[in-house]
């Protein structure tokens, strides 16, 4: 049965619903795309990958990565005279960290898929940051700054009382390539120690390649892999 997406449904101003498909049996697709009738937009998440009929569009296969934050973190290189300090909205330009916030989401599925037209993406992750700096859904937020350039950024939360969860994590496009997603990520990992968390995790598009391979250049491994479909009765 489809549940409604309460908090999506009012944010978005229109009803959203969700179906979960479980490990094992048979999938009917045909019965869940007919329950979608009273929704404006189904979220259908799969950990398989299923035979779809025209009306559902794969939105997004979602990778879930996680390392172990057994190993100390040691590093004071942060390179071309940058530095890693917490986010203090009398210092820092909430404006760069907002960019760098849409950047981050450059393949969300709130942006990729079309259907969406009302602004959903940049208000969806414009409410994510503000929720983030506001500690409301996340413990800490990490700038890289140079000067007065914030560089990248990373947003920390607590998914379990041991496991701790990247939220948004992304680097200028300006200042890709110079190992600030590492630092950032290494950074993370020394919060993580000194809060007591076993495990960090992450999760971000297959499609982000950049991000994959940073994950992977930093020992994290992949957990999970979901698919995410979308239903559109419009």
């Amino acid at each position: 049965m489809i549940e409604k997406k309460n908090w999506d449904s009012n944010f978005f101003g229109y009803n959203v619903g969700q179906y979960r498909i479980e490990a094992t049996g048979k999938v009917d697709v045909d019965k869940i795309i007919d329950e979608s009738k009273d929704f404006v937009l189904t979220y259908i998440f799969s950990n398989k990958e299923l035979l779809i009929p025209e009306r559902l569009k794969l939105a997004d296969i979602r990778i879930t990565w996680h390392r172990s934050c057994d190993e100390l973190i040691e590093f004071d290189d942060f390179g071309d005279n940058g530095f890693i300090e917490e986010y203090n909205d009398m210092i820092h330009s909430y404006n760069q960290l907002l960019e760098l916030a849409f950047l981050s989401g450059k393949y969300s599925r709130f942006l990729v898929d079309e259907n969406f037209q009302n602004n959903e993406f940049s208000l969806l992750y414009s409410e994510w940051l503000g929720k983030s700096v506001d500690h409301t859904i996340a413990n800490i937020v990490l700038v890289y700054r140079i000067d007065d350039q914030i560089c990248g950024f990373v947003t920390l939360g607590a998914k379990t009382l041991t496991t701790a969860n990247i939220g948004l994590i992304s680097v200028n496009v300006d200042y890709q390539g110079k190992g600030i997603g590492s630092c950032l990520l290494k950074a993370a990992m020394r919060f993580c120690q000194k809060k007591g968390f076993e495990t960090l995790e992450v999760s971000t598009q297959r499609n982000n390649l950049p991000a994959m391979k940073l994950y992977e250049r930093n020992d994290f491994v992949i957990k999970s892999f979901e698919y995410i479909y979308h239903i559109w009765n419009k």
